[in-house]
């Protein structure tokens, strides 16, 4: 925890050097950050946050803070009173993708208000050229093996992709075999189901009826409903940090790091998938192509 939060700088403190904001008489206490031009939020760059705070009619700030990524661990950005107040980022390779940032203010008579979120797009310029359609296929590590429990499961993979372009289904290992039920999907980070296949004429690939344009750098989850006792391919342990294989990255989503919040993912047949268990990889890809 202590090396990430080295990576971001210093506060600036420049009460007189950005403007004050107008607040509305019913305004509730709170931090907000103003969200910077796309242009400036490339890795290998700076950006700086203008953030504001406000406290209640019967209380003021006594500090305001702010965390990225991760909102169990927070940091102080602003001393008592600063209702403007600035934040320098340093955009390192680990923060390519979507970063959460969280504020909030903590006020004269003890009580905290509720975290404000902006979501930053942080893309990177180096990206090298590959060939699609393409899917995410690391070297297996440590002990690979097959499982199948006694409730259905979706079992996933949180991705996101270096460039803009379109996944057109999604593929599991080759070790598996067709079974009723498997059924394929593709969601949005806040668990939008986007698309859906239950075609296993090409399987382990499901190609969806039309392909799913996609954002660089915006998370996406693919998985796929493993029925009732039908064998899944697992590996524990696997995703001990972010895997970039490009165009696709596999993204820990918060600064707890191994085995929190990983990419494999899972969860009940037929659901968005959000629980993670030991960085376990389910060896689910998605399709993609940049045509």
């Amino acid at each position: 925890m202590r090396r990430r939060v080295s990576l971001v700088l210093a506060v600036i403190f420049l009460p007189l050097l950005v403007p004050a904001t107008a607040w509305a008489a019913d305004d509730p206490a709170g931090a907000w950050v103003d969200t910077p031009a796309a242009a400036e939020l490339v890795v290998g760059k700076s950006v700086i946050l203008h953030g504001h705070s406000r406290g209640s009619a019967a209380s003021g700030v006594k500090y305001t803070q702010l965390s990225f990524l991760d909102y169990n661990h927070y940091i102080v950005v602003a001393s008592a009173g600063q209702v403007d107040w600035t934040y320098r980022l340093d955009l390192a390779d680990w923060l390519a993708g979507t970063v959460s940032v969280a504020t909030r203010v903590y006020l004269d008579d003890g009580t905290m208000s509720p975290s404000t979120v902006v979501k930053l797009q942080v893309s990177n310029p180096d990206t090298p050229a590959v060939t699609c359609p393409c899917r995410f296929e690391p070297q297996p590590t440590g002990s690979t093996g097959l499982y199948s429990e006694h409730v259905s499961r979706e079992l996933g993979l949180r991705f996101f992709v270096d460039r803009p372009g379109s996944v057109t289904g999604l593929r599991l290992s080759d070790s598996l075999k067709p079974a009723p039920g498997v059924v394929a999907h593709l969601w949005n980070a806040d668990g939008k189901l986007l698309a859906t296949s239950e075609d296993q004429g090409t399987f382990p690939t499901f190609t969806f009826a039309s392909p799913v344009a996609v954002r660089a750098y915006t998370p996406y989850v693919v998985s796929y409903t493993s029925p009732v006792q039908t064998p899944y391919l697992a590996t524990p342990g696997m995703f001990q940090a972010r895997m970039t294989i490009p165009p696709f990255t596999a993204d820990y989503h918060t600064w707890d790091g191994f085995p929190y919040g990983a990419p494999g993912v899972f969860g009940d047949g037929g659901r968005f998938p959000t629980d993670t268990y030991n960085g376990t990889n389910y060896w689910v890809s998605p399709v993609f192509t940049t045509g």
